[in-house]
């Protein structure tokens, strides 16, 4: 999946010529150009950001050299390394620069997950067909087509 997704940004001018851009890609630039720390108007290589747990972070760093080797891959030890990240992003020609955090350290910065999807609740008026015996004379009779069932 990373694959594909390096791939429509390193070809977003022809991919999507006739078609707007995903709006992963859109709001990718758009960040990207309102942010201080960035150079450019949008990165060169996908930045990618992976937070698993400490104990896993080598075990990530081979199962990504051996599945993207195109990738560049870096360690997130403190907070100066993500500068270090996003410079390598704006100058980078690998397709991706994928950053590794750990989750000690993504807590201690204290950033959050936060939802990929915003869950909505709509209230759906359902008429009731089997009303109970005592409400029947109250209500309006059903009718289909102007002609009283």
């Amino acid at each position: 999946m990373i694959a594909t997704l390096c791939q429509y940004w390193q070809e977003q001018a022809t991919t999507f010529r006739s078609t707007s851009k995903p709006r992963w890609a859109r709001r990718l630039a758009k960040a990207w150009k309102a942010n201080p720390h960035t150079q450019g108007r949008a990165p060169k290589a996908l930045p990618i950001w992976i937070a698993p747990p400490k104990r896993v972070i080598p075990t990530w760093q081979r199962e990504i050299a051996g599945a993207f080797p195109a990738a560049e891959v870096l360690v997130i030890r403190d907070h100066t390394d993500v500068d270090r990240w996003l410079a390598r992003c704006a100058e980078s020609a690998a397709p991706a620069v994928i950053a590794i955090i750990s989750h000690s350290t993504k807590a201690a910065t204290g950033l959050r997950w936060l939802p990929a999807v915003a869950e909505r609740t709509t209230t759906i008026r359902e008429p009731d067909l089997d009303p109970p015996a005592d409400l029947l004379p109250y209500l309006e009779p059903i009718t289909q087509g102007g002609v009283r069932r």
